[in-house]
């Protein structure tokens, strides 16, 4: 019971600086979600939510891995691609949640995306906090560690 599906994107990230790659460790630096025109009514009230979520494409990937390395790195365990949030996934969607700093028409600035210069941005939904985070998760040592350094 297979189904295609396709989006248009509502617009795309300005990163000057990251057309080909970006520092992902970077967490702190600024992009520009630049919305299509057409959806300037869809960001009235976006402002008063602090973070939201970026739905993108990695649209410049090619291939595609089931199992990886985190982070390339050898003192890693092979994990599946689904363990990560790596670019190699079978449907090449990414979604990373960012700080709202600023709103300016159809320009939203972020803090905190990792995508590249004109990456396509499928959707934007507001983070709410009670219903996207839970207090009893756990995560594997590997990325305890990751996140460590």
């Amino acid at each position: 019971m297979k189904k295609a599906y396709s989006f248009e994107p509502i617009g795309f990230v300005k990163r000057p600086g990251a057309e080909l790659e970006a520092d992902w460790s970077d967490l702190s630096s600024d992009s520009v979600i630049c919305v299509d025109p057409r959806y300037r009514d869809a960001l009235d009230g976006l402002l008063e939510f602090s973070h939201i979520l970026v739905f993108f494409v990695f649209d410049r990937r090619e291939g595609t891995a089931l199992k990886i390395r985190p982070e390339e790195r050898e003192d890693m365990p092979e994990v599946g691609i689904f363990c990560t949030n790596s670019f190699m996934r079978p449907a090449p969607l990414g979604v990373t949640m960012v700080k709202i700093t600023s709103i300016e028409g159809t320009e939203i600035t972020v803090n905190g995306l990792d995508a590249l210069d004109g990456t396509p941005v499928i959707d934007i939904k507001p983070y709410c906090g009670f219903y996207y985070e839970t207090k009893d998760y756990k995560i594997p040592a590997w990325l305890e560690k990751l996140w460590a350094e």
